[in-house]
């Protein structure tokens, strides 16, 4: 697929069997290999993936009709961009769970934790 031209079957083939792979590794993390499965219990999990789909089908073919055919020029500025938005989201995400731990340290009176009373 990566010496071949962009083609957005195959882009869209490939998102789509990333996340199948994804779901089905996730999936082996917490079902054991010789338990049986019952249809009902996997509806949360095929909701997920469809919905993930219909989400990213249409940014991945947007994605790819504003890539340009040249490497030198286009959206490659995006990957640097994305990264530090995701940075920055980690960053505020960390931040607000200090302060959403400070919060309730501070309503309790006393630091989060077993007072055993010992050498710690």
């Amino acid at each position: 697929m990566i010496l071949t031209e962009p083609a957005p079957g195959r882009t869209a083939i490939a998102v789509l069997l990333v996340h199948a792979v994804h779901i089905l590794a996730s999936l082996s993390l917490v079902v054991p290999m010789a338990s049986r499965l019952a249809l009902q219990g996997l509806r949360p999990t095929l909701m997920r993936f469809a919905v993930i789909q219909a989400l990213s089908q249409p940014l991945v073919f947007a994605a790819w009709l504003l890539a340009p055919s040249g490497v030198d020029r286009g959206i490659a500025w995006l990957a640097p961009a994305a990264a530090a938005l995701l940075l920055c989201g980690v960053l505020l995400g960390l931040r607000a769970a200090k302060r959403a731990d400070a919060g309730v340290e501070a309503e309790s009176g006393s630091p989060s934790g077993a007072d055993v009373r010992g050498p710690s």
